[in-house]
């Protein structure tokens, strides 16, 4: 009777648990190609130097980045291609750019077991995500061919991931399956980007990639889960110049995309959010359906498929005058640096925000941008007439800067109108005019939202997120939608997972809807706790076993990498009852705290491959005499040697005294007064 009750109130508190459920996002930091994060990796060749932000050459190179974007939707609004990835994002050097990244914004992620760190580009506009792997032609990743780089760049081996499998030609992920001389063969995947010169090439793998969660309590979880991504052996054109050494980060609409894949497997909702501050850096969330104050549109087919981000504006406003026949369709991209409206609905736009400005205008020779003013005055800003993009449903974007600054040795000495325009008729929405927002790519309810955001505060509790696990931090051994997922109180009953059977709309509902199912979780999981304590008292009651004594136990373990350093936590870690592992990894020491024995700790240590011993060292004041030849290693923590028996305190005299050691050890590196000796 007993454990029926016991088995009948934890069925229902999972129950419950699972119908509260709310959407678990996970973030990534974001990294500008210009800033000084990404110095580091810019290659180093025609000598040339780092565009100070502000200058002409800064904007030239942002601008010339992005004019292979205008060709690429020319080309792919007006193509019947099949092929499985239309959308690059590689950047395409109209300007003189030698081996600068032609990207915008990077991000580092962690694929396989051991996780193993890359620095990929990302790209809305692109669907697979590839990273080097056992390359046969591949961009340098040696730290000699790039700037101030401190490390070499990492290549993805399948071989060495316990969790890597290679897909066959029967994966229904596999596009050029039909074309495999056998079905067993590993599936291989090719694209070109642009032109036949720009492509990647190689096989498709499936892995596990690591995300990071913050809970409502801000407590912080470590998820992985499975992934598609491209094992690049092969790339050639540009790629082989530089652009995106480390990979891609696909986050286009198709299924095999890293959102596709995660909302698939039940990890997030099918949606993510981008976020860029002022300093071109930001905020990747996946799984982020926004906040409910957010204001959204919906997005539009392109020649009748959803194939990217594609929105539909109904006007353009200039001051308090919004114009006519300027309604146009608009790709939001993340990989374009400028603004391009359509030719003639830029020539109207232009117009009217000359006319309304009160500033000279000039020419700024081998300027981007044709409408330019001379004013360098601290008040310029308020002479800048507001312009607003109108949606559906009277939904509005602010562009919160329009115009862009022009510094020269003086400082500020004029500024732009950041638009340019395109001979295609759909306009890039580019990175400059979603500055300041808080950007929701929800693909599960075709909508694209924004609201204001300083990339900040974007975790739902008033804290930021981290931007990297802590030291000691290692991913858990889950996959899929394993694991406790968070929930938001964003009042919004699309905030509820994917299996939910019904979608309350009024906010207000909602919330005491979750409040009551909260108060029956807590109820069950007390009642739970109360059977599970008293089950448990009664059990050691009549079972009562000697148990092994808390203690902690030190090793001295040769870790340098950091999948060494989670390796070992991880087997350590799975010892029965073991309670913590704590890794010191510049003084290569373990500290597990545990009901555990040493020996079996050692043992456990040496299966990981690792050079392991207890460790061998203890403060230098506990040693009678610290610096003899048995006890001094220059190779010991600070203030610590190696530890010896005290034979002489514990007998009063030294039993294993060597007459030759006095001589060998005297001029020896070891003894620091030799120098005094001589």
């Amino acid at each position: 009777m007993a454990a029926s009750k016991f088995i009948l109130i934890s069925v229902i508190a999972v129950m419950l648990f699972m119908n509260c459920m709310m959407a678990e996002r996970y973030s990534s930091e974001l990294i500008h190609r210009f800033s000084d994060e990404l110095k580091a990796f810019r290659p180093v060749k025609n000598g040339e130097e780092w565009p100070e932000k502000g200058s002409f050459e800064y904007y030239k190179m942002l601008v010339g980045s992005d004019a292979w974007r205008m060709k690429k939707i020319k080309l792919d609004s007006n193509s019947n291609s099949k092929t499985s990835v239309m959308y690059p994002a590689e950047g395409s050097e109209t300007e003189n750019l030698g081996n600068d990244f032609g990207w915008l914004h990077y991000t580092r992620i962690d694929i396989g077991n051991p996780p193993v760190t890359f620095l990929v580009a990302l790209d809305t506009g692109s669907d697979l995500t590839w990273v080097p792997c056992d390359c046969l032609q591949c961009a340098p990743l040696s730290a000699s061919h790039y700037k101030a780089l401190d490390r070499d760049l990492n290549m993805y081996d399948p071989s060495n991931s316990s969790t890597g499998k290679i897909l066959p030609c029967t994966h229904k992920l596999c596009d050029q399956g039909p074309s495999c001389g056998d079905p067993k063969l590993p599936c291989p995947y090719n694209i070109s980007y642009l032109t036949e010169n720009v492509s990647s090439s190689g096989l498709l793998i499936e892995d596990v990639i690591h995300l990071i969660s913050r809970k409502t309590d801000a407590s912080i979880r470590y998820v992985r889960s499975p992934v598609i991504i491209g094992c690049g052996k092969t790339q050639s054109g540009e790629y082989l110049d530089g652009i995106a050494p480390d990979g891609v980060l696909g986050l286009g609409v198709k299924e095999i995309s890293i959102p596709s894949y995660l909302a698939k497997s039940g990890v997030i909702q099918n949606s993510f959010s981008l976020c860029f501050d002022e300093n071109d850096s930001g905020r990747i969330f996946f799984g982020d359906q926004g906040p409910s104050t957010q204001q959204t549109t919906s997005l539009l087919p392109l020649d009748g498929k959803f194939m990217t981000y594609i929105t539909g504006v109904e006007a353009c406003c200039i001051g308090d005058s919004c114009l006519d026949q300027t309604s146009f369709k608009a790709l939001i991209d993340c990989g374009t640096s400028f603004t391009h409206f359509p030719s003639d609905v830029y020539g109207v736009v232009v117009k009217e925000f000359d006319r309304q400005i009160n500033s000279t205008k000039t020419k700024y020779e081998g300027g981007p941008w044709e409408y330019c003013y001379n004013d360098s005055s601290s008040s310029r800003l308020s002479k800048v007439p507001s312009m607003v993009l109108q949606f559906d449903k009277n939904n509005s974007f602010v562009i919160r800067t329009p115009v862009v600054d022009i510094s020269e040795s003086q400082g500020f000495s004029g500024f732009c109108l950041a638009i340019q325009p395109t001979e295609t008729d759909v306009a890039l929405i580019g990175q400059n005019y979603i500055k300041g927002y808080r950007m929701v790519f929800d693909r599960e309810n075709l909508k694209l939202g924004w609201s204001p955001s300083d990339c900040e505060e974007m975790d739902g509790y008033g804290k930021r997120l981290p931007h990297s696990p802590p030291p000691n931090a290692a991913a858990p051994n889950l996959f899929s939608n394993l694991g406790v997922p968070q929930t938001f109180s964003d009042g919004d009953g699309d905030a509820y997972a994917k299996s939910s059977a019904t979608r309350p709309t009024a906010g207000g509902v909602i919330n005491m809807i979750y409040l009551e199912k909260l108060l029956l979780l807590l109820l069950a999981v007390h009642q739970l706790v109360s059977n599970m304590f008293s089950f448990m008292t009664k059990n050691d009651q009549k079972h009562k076993k000697k148990r092994k004594q808390l203690q902690t136990v030190e090793l001295k373990v040769k870790m340098d990498c950091d999948g060494c350093e989670l390796k070992v936590k991880k087997a350590l870690s799975s010892l029965s009852g073991v309670k913590s592992v704590e890794i010191n990894r510049k003084q290569q020491k373990v500290s597990v705290t545990g009901y555990v024995e040493a020996n079996k700790v050692l043992k456990k240590a040496k299966k990981t491959w690792k050079k392991a011993e207890l460790w061998p060292y203890v403060p230098y004041n506990l040693v009678a005499q610290p610096y003899a030849a048995q006890a001094y290693d220059k190779k010991a923590p600070p203030g610590y040697v190696r530890k010896v028996e005290n034979t002489a305190a514990s007998h009063g005299t030294v039993n294993n005294y060597n007459e030759q050691d006095s001589y060998i050890t005297m001029f020896s590196d070891d003894n620091p007064n030799a120098c005094f000796i001589m």
